[in-house]
């Protein structure tokens, strides 16, 4: 159940070493929360979090001292087979595919077949990107659809059921065809401003595909899956005969199974990649070589460092970027496709890890898990933090519990506020499922509260004189009583 592969950047080869279980065994027991209550600190269960958060299966690869020092899976890959996951079991990577595929563009430009700030209808030949004044003004190029910044619409997809009628890629940025997603076009000046945006990425590999005249997946699989290690993975929507017994099944928030396991998606760059862990690992560590400048590596140390310049928003090209103050640390990505989410991390000093799950519930056990992984590996981030905190009173639980709701892109987020225990009980119609607050403190005429996984908010007054929840940098405005 344990592998081992531990790559030595220094001298760029690869050796096999034996796993540790107890390492992994401690490290299943030290699972915690962003936040701990002082005087209450505590660890969880691998296997008991996954119960309680309704996550079926958990894969994990840690990274330190610059090599993968261990991967393990948790659970199961299916639960109506009830076949137990390894670690090497397949999880769609969703949007960490994104980061692999500007490393294949990056290894393109090094080779002279591709440069970053080439207007990207120069490239593109079956279709042409829509021009306006704002593209008239600012072409858009590579480096803008890589890191962000070109303006391009379609955050992202939601995938096809297993057997559809499948649009091609220029279907898919045309909005044509048998495409779920409307055409990507150009809204604001390309460099001046930062929206994520899957549909820019499904340009780009449009552009490639026109350019080289092979599918993407193909592109991608040669030029950067094998070579950087990543044995069990594959760029593909269609997946290979022999993968098919590999593959974890999503799992919705209610538990039910994704029809057929998982839905397909045609926009390979963004979001098709089928790997593990350990794959992702070797993906970073080979990154790494790179930006250390190892002889060997797959992209220049140039290419490496402009990957991970910050541009706008937190990113770079391909990567996000982790950063303190301006000095950047390491890189990072997060996974969400139908039924799966995912998360890799990588800090320059050799440290990080790699968490994949088969459920739309993953993100809150991958929090704790990286919090595990940060104290046990002595992270400079993500280490739980010690908060004060005290009860709610009475008249605080009076006061406070009630709906808020503020304006977003043109639908209402809701916030409903009920009390719990010593504190609150949060849910929200933005993704927030039902959640504990505790009140840190209060200053200044603002209560502070923060949930456990991480997240924070508080309450005020506004210039009306109107109590207000501060939350994810909106004012949300407490709505009459129903």
């Amino acid at each position: 159940m344990f592998k081992i592969l531990a790559s030595v950047l220094a001298l760029g080869f690869t050796e096999v070493a034996v796993a540790d279980e107890q390492e992994v065994q401690k490290f299943e027991n030290a699972l915690a929360p962003t936040f701990q209550l002082k005087g209450r600190t505590q660890t969880f269960n691998m296997l008991e979090r996954m119960h309680v958060h309704g996550v079926p299966a958990v894969s994990v690869a840690i990274i330190d001292d610059g090599k993968i020092a261990w991967s393990h899976a948790w659970g199961v890959s299916d639960t109506a087979s009830g076949k137990q996951a390894t670690e090497h079991t397949l999880f769609q990577a969703a949007s960490i595919s994104k980061p692999v595929s500007a490393f294949a563009v990056m290894q393109m430009v090094d080779k002279g077949e591709l440069r970053l700030d080439t207007p990207i209808n120069d490239y593109l030949k079956s279709w042409q990107l829509p021009e306006n004044k704002l593209t008239e003004k600012t072409p858009v190029t590579l480096k803008h659809l890589l890191s962000h910044t070109a303006g391009t619409t379609v955050h992202g997809f939601p995938g096809y059921p297993l057997g559809a009628e499948y649009p091609s890629t220029k279907d898919v940025v045309a909005g044509a065809g048998t495409a779920n997603t409307g055409a990507v076009i150009v809204d604001f000046e390309p460099g001046t401003n930062w929206r994520y945006s899957g549909g820019g990425y499904t340009v780009m590999q449009l552009a490639l595909e026109d350019r080289a005249g092979v599918w993407f997946p193909e592109i991608v699989n040669k030029l950067t899956v094998k070579p950087a290690g990543m044995n069990e993975s594959f760029f593909d929507f269609i997946v290979p005969e022999n993968k098919k017994a590999l593959l974890a099944s999503g799992h919705l928030p209610n538990g039910e199974i994704v029809k057929d396991g998982y839905v397909v998606h045609p926009e390979s760059a963004a979001a098709s990649l089928w790997t593990t862990p350990n794959d992702i690992a070797a993906f970073s560590l080979e990154m790494m070589k790179a930006w250390n400048g190892v002889e060997g590596a797959l992209i220049t140390q140039k290419s490496a460092k402009e990957m991970l310049t910050h541009i706008k928003g937190g990113y770079g090209l391909g990567f996000s970027l982790e950063m303190e103050g301006d000095e950047i640390i390491g890189f990072k990505h997060g996974g969400s496709n139908v039924g799966f989410r995912a998360y890799m991390i990588t800090l320059l000093e050799g440290k990080g890890a790699v968490v994949m799950t088969n459920s739309d519930n993953g993100m809150k056990i991958i929090e704790e898990i990286l919090s595990a992984a940060a104290n046990t590996y002595d992270w400079p981030i993500y280490q739980s933090e010690v908060k004060d905190w005290r009860p709610a009173t009475k008249e605080e639980k009076v006061r406070f519990t009630g709906s808020y709701a503020f304006e977003f892109q043109g639908r209402e987020i809701r916030f409903n506020v009920t009390t719990e225990g010593e504190g609150f009980l949060v849910e929200s119609s933005g993704n927030l499922s039902p959640t504990q607050f505790f009140i840190e403190g209060h200053e200044k005429g603002e209560t502070y509260l923060f949930a456990q996984m991480g997240m924070e908010f508080s309450f005020s007054k506004n210039e009306a004189g109107e109590l207000v929840m501060k939350v994810w940098g909106n004012q949300a405005k407490r709505l009459p009583a129903q």
